[in-house]
């Protein structure tokens, strides 16, 4: 979507539908009606980014070379732009404006300043990018492996952002530093975080979307992956945000590290785990039961070693699937030169 009115959706026609086998459409009243614009039958837009209702850019994924189009006239026509690629997987592509832009490609991620006429080659990452998305020149966020790297410094360096546990990420979008989005398709869910990716909460989407946008920080856009040819569409940024993992109770800060007692304790099935840091820290959650052996903490919504800021946090426990017994639960903080400085484990009843 270029605003809350203009947008295009593209895809694969059922059936030959509109004489080919890849269509584009538009929309100029927020997706209440689209009309179709004629691309060429051997076109396959796999990824696409607009900067305004005119131009665009597309690549495709399924060419046997590098492809990467850019469009001026709505999506009527299209020319080509791949000189400097060389890996042939173009899988995404992000501008933002008319001459700077990037474009991911097998696993490699390219930069152009001069719009797509030379790309030069900024990260290759070793593994496949699924997806892009950049505010300015300098910030960024790229997905490699379901794991979401972010740069601060125009990809020099890159800090990696875990979702949670499980995620499919397909598509990135975001709005600040702040303020963004993530589309999980493996558990039918849209993901935002609040803080720049540090911490990921979910909102449910039943359509499981893939693609996603957004023309401000209310009004956006998804493609359903199990619903073909569907839109969905949100007026009040998505909703309420539900958290796996671990949430930010107060950002006060405390005089003193703390663990608290688990609470409710003895519980069924589910309690909540507190404490406090004094300042920014990185923290490990495990969970022991009776014997000492650790439980896995991916099971459980958690993923070690969470940088997270100063003030009180808190992890919902979920025990679902453990049988009634005696469990500990241990934290562990270390500051940012890796010296732990916070070592403490409690003891909680789980009664079915």
């Amino acid at each position: 979507m270029v605003n809350n009115m203009v947008g295009y959706a593209a895809g694969d026609s059922m059936q030959g539908q509109f004489g080919g086998g890849s269509i584009l459409i538009k929309t100029t009243n927020g997706g209440l009606n689209w009309f179709n614009i004629p691309i060429a039958y051997n076109m396959s837009i796999t990824k696409f980014y607009f900067i305004s209702p005119d131009t665009g850019w597309e690549t495709d994924n399924a060419a046997s070379s590098p492809d990467a189009r850019l469009t001026t006239d709505g999506g009527y026509t299209w020319l080509q732009r791949t000189n400097g690629m060389t890996d042939y997987s173009t899988v995404g592509v992000n501008f933002i404006n008319f001459d700077t832009g990037f474009c991911a490609s097998g696993y490699s991620l390219y930069k152009t300043t001069n719009s797509g006429i030379n790309w030069n080659l900024l990260n290759d990452f070793g593994s496949g990018i699924g997806s892009i998305f950049f505010l300015n020149e300098q910030i960024g966020w790229v997905d490699i492996a379901d794991f979401i790297k972010y740069t601060s410094n125009g990809g020099i360096s890159w800090v990696t952002q875990i979702p949670p546990p499980t995620s499919q990420i397909y598509s990135i979008f975001f709005f600040d530093n702040s303020k963004g989005y993530a589309s999980d398709i493996g558990n039918q869910r849209i993901l935002k975080t609040t803080n720049g990716g540090t911490n990921w909460g979910y909102q449910i989407d039943t359509g499981s979307s893939k693609y996603l946008s957004f023309a401000d920080s209310l009004h956006g856009w998804s493609s359903p992956f199990y619903n073909i040819g569907a839109v969905d569409h949100t007026t009040n940024g998505g909703g309420s945000i539900s958290y796996v993992g671990i949430i930010n109770i107060s950002d006060e800060i405390p005089e003193q590290y703390r663990l608290f007692q688990n609470y409710p304790n003895p519980f069924n099935p589910s309690t909540k785990i507190r404490f406090s840091l004094i300042k920014a820290s990185y923290v490990q959650i495990k969970i022991f039961d009776v014997s000492g052996r650790e439980l896995n903490p991916w099971i459980f919504g958690w993923y070690p070693e969470t940088l997270l800021d100063a003030g009180t946090h808190e992890f919902q426990f979920d025990a679902n699937n453990l049988a009634s017994g005696v469990y500990f639960y241990q934290l562990t903080v270390t500051d940012r030169k890796g010296k732990e400085v916070f070592n403490q484990t409690k003891k909680m009843m789980l009664l079915k």
